[in-house]
């Protein structure tokens, strides 16, 4: 399955992960992700916009090497809720 090419924040975190990756290390992904989106906020918009940059280069790259690539998201298959009866 191809992966789909990072947005701004995706290549944010990613940073910033690895340059702090002494203080996340004891963390969830989804308590990174809550304390980078907060610094992610209150970033300066010139800081913000090279991410946004780096994005579509990102999604440049990601056009020249899967060119035929189209996102097609997939519906997640729904637990059968019915009990069996035996």
């Amino acid at each position: 399955k191809v992966p789909r090419p990072p947005n701004a924040f995706i290549i944010y975190r990613r940073e910033k992960k690895a340059k702090h990756n002494d203080v996340f290390s004891k963390r969830t992904e989804a308590e990174i992700s809550k304390v980078v989106g907060k610094m992610w906020q209150n970033e300066p918009e010139d800081t913000k916009d090279m991410y946004y940059r780096l994005a579509e280069h990102a999604k440049k790259k990601h056009l020249e090497k899967y060119s035929g690539y189209r996102y097609k998201p997939e519906r997640g298959k729904k637990k059968d809720s019915r009990k069996e009866d035996e």
